[in-house]
């Protein structure tokens, strides 16, 4: 949940201590007030291809963000029935 008292700057933090320095996160907020993240870690040395890729593919990774989350929900809403 969007306001579940996780601390993120001990999650960069963290991610620092593994040299986990650069990256994009695409991010959802869906109408159940989930926050849903898609993350990639990216090497220093292929940084710039990798983040032009995202940049010019972003509308396309945004909706499988959100057709994934929404089979996500389906699912579990469908397991929680029976």
């Amino acid at each position: 949940m969007a306001h579940s008292g996780y601390d993120f700057a001990e999650l960069f933090n963290q991610a620092s201590e593994y040299e986990v320095v650069d990256g994009y996160t695409f991010v959802l907020h869906d109408y159940n007030n989930n926050l849903v993240t898609l993350s990639f870690i990216i090497p220093s040395e292929r940084n710039t291809i990798i983040m032009q890729t995202l940049l010019q593919n972003k509308g396309d990774i945004s909706m499988l963000l959100a057709a994934v989350h929404e089979t996500y929900l389906t699912l579990t809403s469908f397991s929680e029935k029976n």
